[in-house]
């Protein structure tokens, strides 16, 4: 925000114009959403009732939520939000990686799909495997409904 609120363009600051406060609005209730759907699946996976179906609306909600996020602060930045020197141009990075790792958004729709459609590819129903804390990999979906998590360091 500081950076929004000293970038000048056309003789003012971009955080004073009417298009920057749109978009941080609409990043604002995104997050919001994003955060207390969150917050739902993690009551939901405390008391073991958190499906498959929500879990992959979280993941799938969140991670592109957060690329759109980044996108849009790194356009604040300009070409300056391409230089290492700015905390930005990693969270870039981070945001795209996010959307791959744990599954793809594709795979995210597809559980979605599934959980809506009898006729989807066939897969079997994927399960949340019970775990200790997240881990780091996703190999805490298992496609059988065995728990693949063997935590850390150590081979499932």
């Amino acid at each position: 925000m500081d950076y929004v609120n000293t970038r000048t363009a056309f003789g003012k600051t971009i955080g004073s114009m009417q298009n920057t406060g749109f978009s941080l609005a609409d990043l604002k209730a995104g997050l919001s959403v994003g955060w207390a759907y969150v917050e739902q699946c993690l009551a939901g996976l405390t008391d073991g009732s958190l499906t498959t179906e929500r879990a992959s609306i979280a993941k799938f909600w969140v991670t592109g939520m957060r690329g759109r996020l980044v996108d849009r602060c790194l356009r604040f930045c300009g070409g300056c939000g391409f230089m290492r020197e700015y905390e930005i141009s990693r969270l870039y990075a981070d945001a795209r990686v996010h959307r791959i790792c744990g599954g793809t958004s594709e795979i995210m729709r597809e559980i979605i799909a599934g959980s809506l459609c009898t006729s989807s590819i066939g897969w079997p129903r994927l399960r949340i495997a019970a775990v200790p804390s997240l881990p780091s990999s996703p190999s805490w979906l298992s496609r059988s409904g065995e728990s693949r998590w063997a935590g850390p360091g150590r081979r499932g």
